[in-house]
């Protein structure tokens, strides 16, 4: 499966695959006849699986840059774990999330062979392999060695960083992006905030220091179980002549067969002892983050000595091999080039160096026991494991001859079972069938039970029994179980459930070696975890070399060695009813209708299969519903997916499910499974109202079996039981369905404003009206809509398009000769108008119960060569009307399959279609904003000016305020291409404390500066004013196209246009201030041009004819140009 096999970096081999990996598969790897640098041959193997798909969540992950300087910063060349981009990852409080991987793009003027690798950090901790970045398309793909989880309502900061080479071109510019949401590998329902940009990094003429770290032998290679303290690694780390290092932390990847579990306290000293990192209790994960505290100084030139130490609590015939996965796992900070940067300095790993291969010596005997976690037993199980043991000889096989294991046993109090006077209180009486089995072969061991005075115990303090094995081999590393059966003494009686057992194995050999190492007997016994009341000698293991017979004193961990406790659970089922508290309506006829919720848990003891549940009316009667329907959540996604039986009917008062497909359905130990049942709503019911429950008074409404066939006996009802109860119901309220004939449609003008524009000719306009549809009771089909112009026949619209809230493609168009035969409105208040109809199939609107739908309605606008005309009106409107056959909305209930009527305008609803209102009552219209048809328009009017705000204020002729105009691309070509034409425009200047001359205001155009027309100055009021002026005042430029100056806009231009004046005194006080402003040129209402009216007026013009306005249909109401000051 493996197809090529490329060296990626010293330390990194990156594999391909024929074919795609199965998601969960185990997958085994296999090297053999690998050649290392060193030249020796290598293989190994290793098992992983393949990769695993996250559950979808939620939640909405939203990305924020962080800390990003909006100045470039300088980085030296071979600079390690450079922040280029910090984000926080935060999900919503919808639920939590994952994020596996992340896609960056490197921008900016640098190349790409810059930088040696991108990685992730998370709190000082790589998260990611370094990735090199690809030449094809300037993108790294980050995979999380595990998933950051973000809960919800919170975040997770992720830092972003790389390597910069060595050799890097200087002044090489670098930034990370992460662009769009198809760049973040998550479970989130959505992804939003891009692009996400990191600062700009240039690359700088020095280079950073470097560390250089080579591997050291460890001696002894070998060390014990039990060992504290010993040296499981060295090496030394060397700083070049650059700069001192300070050692910051450093990330080390355990490479050896040693479990995570079997070493503790890990840290990092010197080789005088002297620790100079934290301690890690445990090793949880193959990696492990150690930090200097406080940070370590290695100064120039200096070579030091480093081990890596920790105590070995397990993991007897393993390995130990710590080393750097990459180069920056070494977090050394320069004292020149880092420390204001806060980046790493360059490491350099011997190639001729190893990392030390540390022993963990098997000893001569070792025993372990290695789980199971705490499980939950029947009381008649058979084969129930007290726990996982170990067996490890050394060189020689090993011959057990003898073995005690205590076997305890303790009520849910954590006392003993009792005073041995009845016939359940013994271990003996609760076991049988006590032996170990190894796993491999298949062989077992009895274990014979001591009869001795001091060898069992049934109290109310303590209860025990002590069995002995003997005469069994271990070869090597051999996996065995305790096992034993559980006797059932029948109801009442131990093992009752909570009674918990687990056992003691005696690890104290008969001999030991003394200090000579001359074999001597053992003085130290067992006294199995306290169980005991001293430690006694005659619970010794023997155990001999299965070859010669020698006494193996070497015995390890010794002492006395314990598994884990397991519970004593009966088969139980609990059954919880979802209370909603909650009423809804329905209507008649409609389908699949939630009645009721209810989960189920089978107790921990074994699986459960349900066989029956019965249902009554709370309210209401059970014939109001029709084709009743058990669902089943078989996925564990909350939501129901299987149908159980289908299509059940009541008999008489009571709805039963017997008949499950299958038979009954399986509960599995300590799973939670939901279930549903459904309904359709008769179309002719008795009455109006249907809410299911259990019908609790019914002796056997839950019936359900154990695997084996035995029958469940007994119901607790809300905690009451009166006998035995196997089965514990909780009941709650369901929702309480009240069914009325049909459902509703809400038609209202939506609460978001829609502006009046300019509808260019040949285009589809913005948003001219929006709509907010809601249905009650039902879903609701919406089959026709009537949209009906105002004030004008809106001949210039060839058609509006209706779009589904924020949807690129719309759904429905409406056109003048879509209505059809329908009854339509002509007229308005005396004026012609046009009604353009969308009838609409296939349920292309359909607007749910309780859900309001946005409907955002564009305008398709003629070309002037296909009949649009400049300066009509454009306005829409939804009636009211319900005479005359008129029906500007017609719809159909899907449940109820049934037309909705129009509006009786009364307080209560009967299947009616309301319109503009959200309540009942008579129908109101919906009027849209008023919009202009153009054949040319302005899109953009925006400062000009090159200099920056701030800027010292000009003296003597300058231009004070420069504005580009950009008219918008049309294809009207009527009589020649449509043009905008600047006719009259007025300047609003701010002069604060500076004089300027207000008889030489000047119209220039940009690339024509030598053209001027004359412009007058005017007070806010519209009083002329002449001579120095300053403070605020107008500037009124008139009658341009009669002007030397062009003033024309082609199609798709942009023209710049100056106010040029002469500047007489620039600092007339303390502080001075000059501005130009744009004013008063977006308000529609606005008919005519003056300082007190619009400040703006254009024409669309052609070859022949031409339209004046006074307005545009831009956003921003007022343009600045610079802002000058002294």
């Amino acid at each position: 499966i493996v197809t090529e096999a490329k060296l990626v970096r010293p330390q990194g081999v990156e594999l391909a695959f024929s074919r795609a990996l199965v998601s969960g598969k185990a997958y085994n790897l296999s090297v053999t006849n690998m050649v290392t640098a060193q030249g020796t041959l290598f293989a190994d193997t290793a098992s992983f699986k393949g990769y695993v798909a996250t559950t979808p969540s939620d939640s909405t992950l939203t990305l924020t840059p962080m800390n990003v300087s909006t100045t470039k910063k300088s980085i030296p060349k071979g600079a390690l774990r450079v922040s280029m981009l910090s984000v926080d990852f935060t999900a919503s409080c919808d639920s939590g999330l994952s994020i596996e991987g992340v896609t960056l793009t490197r921008e900016g003027f640098g190349s790409r062979t810059d930088i040696d690798g991108v990685y992730a950090v998370v709190g000082g901790e790589r998260l990611t392999r370094k990735r090199t970045i690809e030449a094809q398309n300037n993108t790294v793909s980050l995979h999380f060695t595990r998933p950051i989880v973000v809960p919800a309502c919170s975040s997770k900061r992720v830092d972003f960083v790389a390597d910069i080479a060595a050799g890097a071109s200087v002044s090489g510019e670098h930034r990370l992006t992460i662009r769009t949401a198809r760049d973040v590998e998550s479970n989130a329902q959505r992804v939003q905030s891009f692009p996400v940009k990191g600062g700009t990094y240039t690359v700088a003429a020095v280079t950073t220091g470097a560390v250089t770290v080579e591997y050291r032998t460890v001696a002894p290679s070998e060390v014990k179980v039990g060992g504290k303290g010993v040296a499981i690694g060295k090496f030394s780390v060397t700083a070049n002549s650059v700069e001192n290092q300070v050692l910051t932390s450093i990330l080390l990847n355990q490479d050896g067969s040693l479990k995570p579990g079997d070493i503790e306290n890990i840290r990092i000293r010197k080789t005088n002892g002297e620790v100079l990192t934290n301690v890690a209790n445990k090793l949880t994960t193959d990696y492990v983050l150690l930090t200097f505290n406080p940070s370590f100084v290695v100064k120039q030139g200096d070579n030091i000595s480093l081990e890596i130490v920790a105590d070995i609590i397990g993991g007897a015939g393993r390995t130990i091999q710590f080393k750097l996965e990459e180069e920056s796992d070494l977090f050394a900070v320069g004292s020149v080039h880092g420390k204001v940067g806060g980046f790493g300095s360059r490491v350099a790993i011997l190639s001729k160096s190893s990392p030390a291969l540390v022993a963990v010596d098997a000893g001569g005997f070792i025993v372990e026991t290695d789980g199971p976690p705490q499980q939950s037993y029947g009381n008649d199980a058979r084969g129930a494991v007290l726990a996982n043991v170990l067996f490890t000889s050394g060189n020689e096989p090993a011959s057990v001859r003898s073995m005690y294991v205590l076997v305890q046993a303790q009520t849910i109090a954590g006392t003993g079972i009792g005073a041995g006077s009845g016939s359940d209180d013994e271990i003996v009486e609760l076991i049988k069938n006590v032996k170990l089995r190894n796993l491999t072969k298949g062989n077992t061991v009895s274990g014979v039970r001591l009869s001795g005075s001091n060898d069992s115990l049934a109290s109310t303090q303590k209860t025990y029994q002590i069995y002995r094995f003997d005469n069994f081999n271990v070869r090597g590393k051999e996996n065995w179980r305790f096992e034993v059966d559980f006797t059932n003494n029948g109801q009442g009686r131990h093992p009752l459930s909570g009674d918990r057992f687990r056992i003691f194995i005696c690890g104290e050999p008969t001999h030991i070696n003394n200090t000579a190492g001359a074999a001597t007997t053992n003085t130290t016994g067992c006294d199995f975890g306290g169980a005991l009341s001293d430690k006694s000698t005659a619970y010794q293991i023997r155990v001999e070399g299965l070859t010669t017979g020698d006494r193996i004193t070497d015995v390890r961990p010794r002492g006395s060695i314990a598994g884990n406790f397991h519970t004593i659970a009966t088969a139980a089922l609990t059954i919880a009813q979802q209370s909603t508290g909650a009423s809804d309506i329905t209507v008649k006829g409609a389908k699949d209708v939630t009645l009721m919720r209810f989960e189920t848990r089978a107790g921990s003891a074994r699986d459960i299969l349900l066989t029956r549940l019965s249902f009554e009316a709370e309210a209401g009667s059970l014939l109001n519903g029709q084709n009743y329907t058990l669902w089943v959540d078989t996925n564990g996604d909350s939501e129901v997916d299987t149908v159980l039986q289908r299509g059940a009917s009541p008999q008489g008062s009571l709805l039963t499910f017997d008949r499950f497909i299958g038979g009954g359905y399986t509960i599995p130990s300590t799973k939670v499974i939901n279930f549903e049942v459904h309904s359709a709503i008769a179309t002719s019911p008795t009455s109006s109202t249907l809410q299911l429950k259990f019908a609790t008074n019914s002796a056997n409404f839950i019936e359900a079996e154990k695997v084996d066939g035995s029958n469940l006996s007994g119901i607790r009802m809300n905690g009451s039981c009166t006998d035995t109860c196997d089965i514990s119901v909780t009941t709650g309220t369901a929702n309480l369905w009240t069914i009325v004939s049909q459902g509703n449609l809400f038609v209202a003008k939506s609460s978001t404003p829609v502006r009046q524009q300019q509808l260019l000719g040949g285009t589809a306009s913005d948003p001219v009206l929006r709509l907010v549809l809601r249905a009650d009771n039902e879903p609701v089909d919406v089959t026709d809509i009537q949209i009906t112009t105002a004030q004008s026949n809106a001949s210039s619209i060839e058609r509006l398009e209706l779009y589904n809230g924020g949807d690129s493609k719309p759904f429905a168009s409406a056109t003048t000769s879509g209505c059809g035969n329908a009854t339509v409105i002509n007229t308005r208040e005396g004026v012609a108008v046009s009604t353009f109809c969308a009838t609409m199939n296939n349920q292309r609107l359909v607007v749910q119960a309780g859900v309001d739908v946005t409907v955002i309605v564009r305008a398709m606008v003629k070309s002037d060569t296909n009949g649009g005309t400049s300066n009509q009106i454009a306005q829409f409107w939804i009636a009211g009307q319900t005479s005359g056959g008129v029906k500007a909305v017609r719809a159909r209930g899907m449940a109820s399959s049934t037309d909705l009527i129009a509006n009786n305008a009364d307080s209560s609803g009967q299947g009616e279609v309301i319109i503009g209102r959200n309540t009942f009552g008579a129908n109101a219209d919906i009027l849209g904003s008023q919009h202009r048809v153009v054949m040319a328009k302005i899109t953009g009017i925006t400062n000009a000016n090159p200099d920056l705000n701030g800027t010292a204020v000009p003296v003597g002729t300058a231009d004070i305020g420069q504005f580009a105009f950009t008219a918008a691309s049309n294809s009207n070509s009527k009589n020649g291409l449509n043009e905008v034409v600047l006719d009259n425009i007025i300047f609003t200047v701010n002069a604060l404390n500076v004089a300027l001359d207000g008889d030489n205001f000047r119209l220039v155009r940009a690339n024509a500066s030598e053209i001027e027309h004359p412009c007058s100055t005017y007070s806010t009021i519209g009083t002329p004013m002449s001579g120095i002026v300053n403070g605020q005042f107008l500037v009124s430029c008139t009658d341009l196209i009669a002007s030397a100056l062009s003033t024309t806009i082609s199609k798709g231009d942009t023209a710049i246009f100056s106010l040029r004046v002469t500047v007489t005194n620039p600092s007339l006080g303390k502080s001075s201030t000059l501005q130009v402003s744009l004013q008063n040129m977006t308000d529609a209402t606005k008919t005519s041009f003056d300082t007190t009216q619009s400040h703006i007026e254009w024409l669309d013009r052609d070859g022949q004819t031409s339209q004046s306005f006074f307005w545009t249909d831009l956003q921003t109401t007022t343009v600045n140009s610079t802002t000058y000051r002294n």
